[in-house]
């Protein structure tokens, strides 16, 4: 899936108003250390990407760019096998979202894996960690007060083709009617949708459909130890 990167909104003199998610990324190219970013100093607040950057003058998507094409709804994730196979214990799992119950739920499903989840209580703590910490995949719920997930989900995406990174995959955390729109899908780089709360069935399914490598990487390494044994 390809990202679409959408609008910024900054409160300078009491207005917002858009800027191309391609504009966050030469920001960021300029910028040494990505916390004195205006949206992680708390001086700007993020709104959910509206508006692709294949945007023409007349306000009309330009012929052939992907954002006119309308994409396949992510996460058609239904592998009943899947389920007998238990997630990687060395998963390093990021749950953006502000409720703490739903915290509380995702952690103890994680917990009967043995798998540590980081959380963050909002949009701007979960941009602050996913820059300095290498995850494997982000839950990130949509409606938070500070900043949406949509728009976090797109500003780590521009962190993360700013500075060549490997793409993590991010999961739309939410009941929120928003998660039926695929184009704001599309455009905030999100992979796949799971509904609250934490159904450990589900969330294995989504696991296994968008981190295929780290289980066979698990099921390589008993093989190996046996080997060499």
């Amino acid at each position: 899936m390809r990202t679409r990167l959408g609008s910024l909104s900054n409160t300078r003199g009491k207005r917002t108003g858009p800027v191309l998610g391609m504009t966050i990324q030469s920001n960021l190219r300029r910028i040494p250390n990505a916390f004195s970013h205006p949206i992680l100093a708390g001086r700007a607040p993020l709104s959910s990407p509206r508006q692709s950057p294949n945007v023409g003058a007349r306000g009309k998507e330009e012929p052939g760019s992907a954002a006119s094409e309308t994409p396949e709804r992510p996460g058609a994730c239904s592998a009943p096998e899947v389920l007998s196979l238990r997630p990687p214990s060395t998963l390093q799992v990021l749950l953006v979202d502000d409720c703490r119950i739903s915290q509380l739920l995702t952690r103890s499903v994680f917990a009967d894996w043995s798998i540590r989840m980081h959380s963050a209580v909002s949009g701007r703590d979960g941009i602050r960690k996913a820059i300095v910490h290498r995850f494997d995949i982000i839950l990130m719920d949509i409606e938070m007060p500070d900043c949406d997930g949509f728009a976090a989900a797109a500003f780590i995406r521009a962190y993360g083709a700013a500075q060549g990174l490997p793409r993590v995959p991010i999961v739309a955390f939410s009941n929120s009617p928003r998660v039926d729109d695929m184009q704001e899908l599309a455009r905030a780089g999100i992979d796949d949708v799971l509904s609250k709360p934490c159904h450990s069935d589900s969330l294995s399914l989504c696991l296994h459909r968008l981190l295929p490598h780290a289980y066979a990487a698990a099921e390589k390494a008993p093989r190996a130890e046996r080997l060499r044994a």
